[in-house]
């Protein structure tokens, strides 16, 4: 007999990055051997053999299962929506057999809970119980222009319940969507795009609520309201693989730097064969308070940032060495990051045709 000592449960909601150790036992001792057959979405996706650390049991450590296969897709926001983020969540089943080592049988069987795994890319804490939580929208005041796009993700657990995103400011409601009775534990993308929506420009701020049931949650976005520079916008991925807008007002500087290879004529002299350009932008975050300035961590911590220059998305290599966390005394903090980006990367001929 196959004993499940330590297992996720039914239906529970795990992060990909997260320690997930599950532990079984044999009563059938040495002489046998487990091997793991692990379903994703139904489909078989792995086959593990499970060592055992006595003669008796054994621990396997899921950690990061899928984490190469989760896609995350940049896509400029060209209209508001509400979209479940399937692509995230993937539904895992695992069966269990032990088999006789001498023959290779199979002896004994049994299937785990089914159970599901969420895209992160660095472990956090994460409870799935939770009715509605937004995902990793770490600044509780974000800074936007009044044209901005943005994107927000965020969790529900829902029970036969309404799903209500509300933008509004005060008493005026910008835009409202409702996704009626929602059961089960789900991913959502909110994208908006203030530019198609009609305010008083005299708003300072608005604010965001998502609703599952009586459950809310609250983000509120600060107008920027006399920049000190032109605004720049920044994409950037989360932990949860969404990509999440971010906007500052400091000064910009873009610097060139060139690397040169050559090589030797038979002459002695040198020759050069290829100059690389490398441009570098070093970008000040403007003034950020206490509870605006966690965007900037975010976006060191990041692996994909893209810059919007000149109405292109160019992805930028973070090259940000430090970022002042805390000091006292402290209301308002500004940084300075720096992207580099290659200025003679590949470019691809086009057109191209098919010829039948």
């Amino acid at each position: 007999m196959i004993n499940i000592i330590k297992t996720p449960p039914a239906n529970s909601v795990l992060l990909d990055a997260n320690n997930s150790v599950i532990t079984i036992q044999s009563t059938l001792g040495t002489g046998h051997y487990f091997r793991a057959l692990i379903y994703i979405n139904d489909v078989l996706f792995d086959t593990q053999g499970w060592s055992r650390q006595d003669n008796f049991t054994a621990s396997k450590d899921l950690k990061k299962l899928y984490a190469a296969y989760f896609a995350s897709t940049f896509a400029t926001i060209s209209t508001g929506e509400l979209i479940e983020q399937t692509q995230f969540i993937k539904k895992v089943n695992i069966t269990i057999n032990e088999h006789l080592l001498s023959t290779d049988a199979i002896v004994e069987t049994v299937n785990l809970p089914v159970f599901n795994i969420m895209h992160n890319q660095a472990p956090e804490s994460f409870s799935d119980e939770t009715k509605v939580q937004f995902l990793d929208i770490q600044p509780e005041v974000m800074q936007i222009p009044q044209t901005a796009k943005f994107a927000i993700p965020f969790f529900v657990n829902a029970t036969a319940q309404d799903i209500v995103v509300k933008l509004y400011h005060l008493t005026t409601i910008l835009e409202t969507i409702t996704i009626p009775a929602v059961t089960g534990k789900k991913a959502y993308l909110y994208k908006v795009d203030l530019d198609t929506l009609t305010f008083p420009k005299e708003f300072k701020y608005i604010t965001l609520d998502v609703s599952c049931g009586v459950a809310t949650v609250s983000k509120t976005f600060k107008f920027f309201l006399l920049p000190n520079y032109a605004i720049k916008s920044f994409a950037f991925k989360n932990n949860f693989g969404f990509y999440i807008r971010a906007f500052f007002d400091g000064e910009l500087e873009i610097s060139n730097d060139y690397k040169s290879e050559s090589y030797t004529q038979l002459d002695g002299t040198e020759k050069n064969f290829e100059i690389n350009e490398n441009a570098t932008y070093n970008i000040n975050t403007g003034s950020l308070l206490e509870n605006e300035k966690a965007i900037i961590r975010q976006m060191c911590n990041s692996l994909d940032v893209r810059f919007l220059h000149q109405s292109k998305w160019l992805s930028v290599l973070t090259k940000t060495k430090k970022y002042k966390e805390f000091k006292e005394y402290n209301h308002s903090f500004n940084e300075d990051l720096v992207f580099s980006f290659p200025k003679n990367g590949d470019v691809a001929n086009k057109p191209f045709v098919s010829i039948p």
